[in-house]
């Protein structure tokens, strides 16, 4: 895509101007971490977030959702309160393999800091990682 210019006019008074929007298209990675409510505000979990945000700033937040399961044990559907946090990172920033490695330690070390308090304890923790094409405009 190219570069396309456009004429406006401010909402309030005033001439109008030229402004133009620049198109930027990239692979990315986007990871998503599916995080039980109960445990998004915990420091152990805020300490995850914020090694995931070193790599790239800035990240979704999914809240309001159920999560539901079937139980293995009992056969019931299991329901819970969950939060998504999505991260998109530019593929030319890392190399997906050996962050996949980092992400998934950082991931056994919060499912392990989780686990001190019967509280915060959960049995799994998922998270998914998705190949996308990110189109961004800019306004320039």
């Amino acid at each position: 895509m190219s570069e396309t210019d456009h004429t406006i006019r401010p909402a309030q008074h005033g001439e109008a101007e030229r402004v133009k929007v620049t198109p930027n298209d990239y692979a990315a990675v986007q990871y998503e971490f599916y995080i039980p409510c109960s445990v998004f505000s915990h420091s152990a979990t805020r300490l995850f977030l914020e090694r995931i945000q070193s790599v790239e700033n800035g990240a979704t937040v999914f809240s309001g959702l159920t999560g539901t399961w079937q139980d293995k044990a009992t056969g019931r559907e299991e329901t819970e309160p969950v939060a998504i946090y999505r991260v998109i990172i530019h593929g030319q920033r890392f190399q997906q393999e050996r962050a996949r490695i980092a992400i998934q330690n950082e991931a056994d070390r919060l499912l392990a800091l989780l686990s001190e308090w019967q509280e915060s304890r959960q049995t799994e923790f998922w998270f998914t990682e998705t190949n996308i094409h990110v189109n961004s405009l800019r306004l320039q």
